[in-house]
């Protein structure tokens, strides 16, 4: 039991505090001249009464009792020690006569008992192995609650690892970039209690504002470079995040803040979107205005999802820019005056792809003849010119040159049309033929 008003200095309450309570003054006295030399730290009460009042002063750790206390029954102090302090332990002082009564008391919550008179030795063994048991019960106390907060933080390390892993299941099932970009935000914030925050993605000469939580705060484009000693500057300069717990101590760290509206005081996270070839293409801000301020497992349990969000931004970027690459090729494609087509360098010429300029020329559309769907390629070219036809492509792939040459085709209402072609093998690494265009 801790007490304020404790009478005995700060270099005490380290020590073996020890209430003698017993009528017999002379007996208390010689107690304490055995004791205080030793360093014990002693205090006394002569009554029940008074000891009920010392017990609630005194931070103690042991109480000597007598059994006889003129009219009163010691024994009858023990709960009432007890109550006020659970911890201590009270040893009973009696007489020889008197064992019944101090195995009684062990019955009623003492620890041991002390037969007077007794030798010094007895006293110094017992108190000695109190203190131990003290000891033992102290350090018992402190690993039980050095376990209990252990497992509150695992607790909610798992808690956080279980939202962490469905934003994780979000993220990835995105299928555009301007979706990723307002899920990348909500998860952080959620996963990080964040009140606002900001995705910027990279260019040559600005960040473009992407997404924000609070978008009167920050403006939709920042000029590059950036001042030298600004927080995104910092981040961009050295490719790792950056915690800032008090905006308002900012210059403690001689780093200045944006000067955004609402963002100057709480506490703030940043990262860096890396992509696989160690380059920036965005960065994502939090900011929290609430106690606590974002931690360094903030700032690890981000960078966990920092990582899967630049690999689904990159993906994602890819798919766009192959789906932009592939609408451009398939415009430019469909706009020559002629059929493009790339197929195997077997007996029907099975098509992988071919233009749908082939149904203006023979009549059939250009599905008929993916992957040999209802007709093969071959299945049309007229059938005095199959054998010629294969030849100058075998020849040309065998010398690995381009080839032209005029056959002729049977379109869908049997007529005769001629066709020119010109085309070139394609080949893998080991120099085997792949397909033809």
């Amino acid at each position: 039991m801790k007490n304020k008003n404790n009478p005995h200095s700060q270099n005490e309450t380290n020590k073996r505090r020890v209430l003698i309570v017993d009528d017999n003054k002379d007996f208390v006295l010689s107690l304490i001249d055995i004791m205080k030399p030793r360093d014990y730290v002693v205090e006394t009460a002569y009554s029940a009464e008074e000891a009920c009042k010392k017990i609630r002063d005194f931070d103690t750790h042991l109480a000597l009792i007598d059994i006889h206390l003129g009219h009163s029954n010691g024994i009858s102090l023990i709960s009432e020690f007890k109550s006020a302090n659970p911890d201590i332990l009270c040893v009973m002082m009696t007489a020889y006569a008197d064992i019944d009564t101090a195995i009684q008391s062990l019955h009623a919550g003492a620890y041991d008992y002390l037969r007077k008179p007794f030798e010094i030795r007895d006293l110094l063994a017992t108190l000695d192995r109190c203190f131990e048991k003290i000891r033992l019960e102290s350090e018992k106390s402190l690993a039980e609650e050095a376990l209990k907060n252990r497992n509150l933080k695992l607790a909610e390390m798992n808690a956080r690892l279980k939202m962490m892993v469905k934003s994780a299941k979000v993220v990835t099932s995105c299928h555009s970039q301007n979706e990723l970009n307002k899920l990348l935000l909500k998860e952080f914030s959620q996963n990080m209690a964040a009140d606002g925050g900001s995705l910027f993605l990279c260019h040559e000469d600005r960040l473009e504002l992407a997404h924000s939580l609070d978008p009167d705060h920050v403006p939709s484009t920042i000029p590059l470079p950036l001042p030298e000693d600004s927080i995104l500057c910092n981040v961009l300069r050295k490719r790792k995040p950056i915690l800032i717990k008090d905006i308002k101590n900012i210059d403690e760290i001689r780093i200045k803040g944006s000067g955004w509206k609402g963002y100057n005081d709480g506490s703030l996270l940043v990262f860096p979107l890396i992509n696989e070839k160690k380059k920036i293409i965005g960065l994502l801000s939090l900011h929290n205005k609430r106690w606590p301020p974002f931690t360094i497992q903030d700032l690890e349990l981000g960078l966990i999802l920092v990582s899967l969000s630049t690999e689904v931004l990159r993906s994602l970027q890819a798919t766009e820019s192959l789906q932009e690459s592939e609408s451009r090729f398939r415009t430019l494609v469909e706009n020559i005056p002629g059929i493009v087509y790339r197929c195997e360098m077997d007996e029907d010429w099975t098509m992988h792809y071919i233009s749908d300029m082939i149904e203006n020329i023979s009549g059939y559309p250009a599905s008929d003849f993916i992957a040999n769907r209802i007709r093969s390629f071959s299945s049309i070219i007229h059938p005095d010119d199959r054998e010629m036809v294969s030849d100058v492509v075998h020849k040309a792939v065998k010398l690995r040159i381009s080839f032209s040459l005029d056959y002729r085709i049977i379109d869908s209402n049997g007529n005769i049309k001629w066709i020119f072609e010109r085309g070139q093998g394609v080949f893998a690494e080991d120099g085997k033929i792949q397909y033809l265009d």
